[in-house]
């Protein structure tokens, strides 16, 4: 088979497999929970640690949270004697030198065990992490433990991780087969007893998105069955930071274009949009362009420029932001120098956006993402689909004229109320 055929069979296999995930995901309603809503569905954190801790210790119903527990340690395959004690559960559990647990369950009668349950859907393992943990329940004195590894498809920790904690103490778990599990069986265990399932029913639906999407990414994966197949693909992969990066250069540009149609000169350097192309170099850039709203003068003859910037860090977004004689300067110290004309500018933003603009750390005064015309965020970093839709010439005008538009009533209503 020749160079160019093996690529194509890669390409529309890959796109196949790609396209009856998508399907699933229609159907099954998967993008549609709140988590991939507020873009927070891979924080480990704030939502997986936080929901599962949530539904291990159901403060409600003490009986249900019972249940719940038991109905999870039944799933994983924990031994009896495990399963038949009460447990305290504890999240971010902290220990001066060991480390912090993501969830910590110890038993309440006197023959003391524990486990410790490690979440990582992103993260990569911490030095004698684990080990670590082991460390922590002997000087404890527990008279018996073990350690849940918990990931998307159940794979092991690695050694630098686990150093010399005995294998059988360790059981990797996964949120493909033991949480979906769990989260059903809890879902039936709410049915029985009337118990509102809503925030269970969401946070299922997530772990079906997550685990769907590895899963993909796996079959993919699998369609490299010879050296052949992975020189294409190794061929592919090298040609995708070039398309991107001119999928991400012209979108920049198309939109800098329009405004400047509609009488807008970018006050930036040329090289600063230039920076979109090596955006995905590995260097640490943030392409990004600058309009000017409204000039001052102020002390010292300088002029002060409010600014509308466009930029591009994870996320496309937009900023009110200022210059001083063509040169970046900080939000906080025009508030603290120019105390009148910062104040008339906020109330001007917070009354057009219909915001508050609170305290920050930012070098902006505010900023917010630019969604497409479906109110979905750009991900230029992990290069979302409406990305792609880049590709298409006439997506990527009429996305970078209705952005230009918006940008445009931004930067004159705040120049007819100023």
């Amino acid at each position: 088979m020749m160079k160019n055929e093996i690529h194509r069979k890669l390409l529309n296999d890959a796109n196949k497999i790609y396209k009856k995930f998508e399907v699933t995901k229609i159907e099954s309603g998967l993008n549609m929970n709140i988590f991939t809503l507020l873009d927070i569905e891979k924080a480990e954190q704030y939502v997986h640690e936080n929901m599962i801790y949530a539904i291990l210790n159901f403060k409600p119903e003490k009986k249900i949270a019972e249940r719940f527990v038991k109905c999870f340690l039944e799933i994983i395959g924990l031994p009896k004697a495990f399963i038949k004690e009460e447990w305290e559960v504890e999240h971010q559990y902290f220990t001066s030198s060991y480390g912090i647990m993501d969830i910590f369950m110890k038993t309440k009668g006197k023959d003391k065990k524990c486990i410790v349950i490690e979440l990582k859907i992103d993260a990569l393992d911490q030095k004698r992490q684990l080990e670590r943990y082991c460390d922590y329940v002997k000087q404890c004195n527990y008279n018996d433990y073990r350690i849940l590894y918990l990931t998307l498809d159940g794979r092991s920790a690695s050694k630098q991780s686990i150093g010399n904690v005995q294998r059988r103490k360790i059981k990797n778990i996964s949120f493909r087969d033991d949480i979906c599990c769990w989260l059903e069986c809890c879902l039936n265990i709410c049915k029985e007893e009337e118990i509102d399932t809503s925030f269970i029913k969401q946070y299922a639906i997530l772990v079906n998105k997550l685990t769907g999407e590895n899963d993909m990414n796996e079959e993919i994966c699998n369609l490299i069955k010879n050296s052949d197949d992975l020189r294409a693909g190794i061929e592919i992969s090298n040609s995708l930071s070039k398309i991107k990066t001119e999928i991400l250069y012209d979108f920049l540009s198309a939109i800098n274009r329009e405004l400047q149609r509609k009488g807008f000169k970018n006050v930036c350097d040329e090289e600063e949009l230039e920076q979109a192309k090596e955006y995905y170099s590995g260097k640490s850039v943030i392409p990004y362009m600058n309009y000017v709203i409204k000039e001052y003068i102020i002390r010292g003859n300088k002029k002060l420029n409010l600014v509308l910037g466009i930029g591009v860090n994870y996320s496309l977004y937009y900023y009110f932001g200022f210059h001083v004689d063509g040169n970046w300067v900080d939000s906080n110290d025009i508030k603290k120098s120019q105390k009148r004309i910062y104040q008339k500018i906020v109330n001007e933003i917070e009354s057009m956006l219909n915001i508050q603009i609170r305290e920050n750390n930012y070098t902006s005064i505010y900023f917010q993402n630019i969604n497409d015309i479906h109110g979905q965020k750009y991900d230029f970093k992990h290069f979302s689909d409406n990305c792609a839709d880049l590709k298409e010439k006439k997506i990527l005008n009429s996305e970078a004229r209705r952005i230009a538009r918006e940008m445009v009533e931004y930067i004159n209503c705040l120049k007819d109320a100023l």
